[in-house]
């Protein structure tokens, strides 16, 4: 949308590969523009997807490590190694949506 407001018309000419036969312009930029759409769909999905991802494996592993830590007391004491792992997922987590954070605001 944004390169369509700036370039106007001459933004379907990025479409068309110097030297293309007149007859196939038009066939062409249709067919680039629905490959170009499609990356964004692409995108969105792939990150909702990986977003999606790291919030069900959060889920899975807090509730093990709940049922884990709820048993017996040797289990429970066997159970820090994981949660240890954990916590290093989390803290990377974290530090992601911080590295994000700090990207948005400079812009």
């Amino acid at each position: 949308i944004l390169a369509l407001s700036i370039h106007k018309v001459r933004f379907f000419s990025f479409f068309i590969p110097s030297g293309t036969p007149l007859a196939l312009v038009p066939l062409l930029v249709l067919i680039e523009l629905i490959s170009y759409l499609a990356r964004a769909v692409s995108l969105g999905v792939r990150l909702f997807a990986n977003i999606m991802a790291g919030h069900t494996l959060m889920k899975i592993l807090s509730t093990f490590l709940f049922q884990m830590f709820s048993s017996s007391i040797l289990v429970a004491v066997l159970t820090l190694i994981p949660f240890a792992l954990f916590t290093a997922i989390i803290g990377l987590e974290i530090g992601v949506h911080l590295s994000k954070l700090t990207l948005l605001q400079k812009r």
